[in-house]
């Protein structure tokens, strides 16, 4: 899911939610904006009066799942806005429905998008890491070998003819 939104003052937003994975993690929501805060405090403070929800509907209209957005909730990770973090749910289409009750004036009049992103945990990353591991050590044995057989293969070309001898 990615949309633009205004969280400035209170209205409700509306998207497309595909879900093609479910990850045990559960996925952030994040914002996306500019906030060139040039006060130097932290940008979390800003959101420290915004109250919102974010509700996951099935096509039906049955609520899948749902997370409350506050000035609690808010905080920066890996240099992101993490608004909430929504619980794990079933691969599906979905509509996220995201009410603002009260807004962050401070943000009026500047681009925000709000997105989902897949929030992996480490025994999902271990799997990959596992994975690398192997493909960099196929990948050594590999470039050992052609570097074995890569001058005989210039040398001779990949059929060598041999000379057939007259009974």
């Amino acid at each position: 899911m990615e949309t633009a939104i205004d969280v400035s003052r209170p209205g409700e937003t509306t998207a497309r939610f595909r879900q093609i994975c479910r990850v045990y993690g559960g996925e952030p929501l994040y914002l996306k904006c500019d906030l060139n805060d040039e006060s130097g405090h932290d940008p979390v403070e800003l959101f420290r009066d915004l109250s919102a929800d974010i509700t996951i509907r099935d096509s039906e209209g049955n609520e899948i799942t749902n997370a409350k957005i506050s000035g609690k909730t808010v905080q920066c990770w890996r240099g992101k806005i993490m608004l909430a973090k929504l619980a794990p749910f079933p691969i599906g289409d979905y509509v996220a429905t995201v009410r603002v009750d009260s807004g962050v004036p401070a943000l009026a009049g500047k681009e925000q998008t709000i997105y989902a992103k897949y929030l992996l945990g480490d025994l999902e990353q271990m799997c990959a890491w596992i994975a690398g591991a192997f493909a960099l050590g196929a990948g050594i044995v590999g470039a050992a070998s052609a570097a074995c057989v890569l001058p005989g293969l210039l040398r001779s070309g990949i059929w060598r003819k041999v000379p057939t001898e007259n009974a």
